[in-house]
């Protein structure tokens, strides 16, 4: 079983294909807790600080377009509102 180390720096199974959410799941547990903190606090914003969050991405030197769709949809920016 292959292993990668994840944002906290502990060492993890490696699940998925590299960039899959299932594997950003695991390597990047620490930014999905911060994208979603911030999420929620900008819950009635109309465009709950996307921006911010690619920002925040980019900042953790996630270049990859695939990567970095699949760690919004692994956070709650890949759900729908329901009001």
């Amino acid at each position: 079983m292959n292993h990668v180390t994840d944002d906290y720096g502990r060492t993890v199974f490696a699940v998925g294909a590299p960039g899959s959410i299932e594997r950003v799941k695991v390597e990047r547990p620490k930014l999905i807790d911060r994208l979603n903190s911030l999420y929620f606090q900008a819950y009635d914003s109309p465009g709950r600080a996307v921006d911010e969050a690619v920002d925040m991405i980019r900042a953790a030197g996630i270049r990859s377009e695939l990567e970095t769709a699949a760690i919004l949809k692994a956070a709650h920016y890949g759900e729908e509102r329901k009001d």
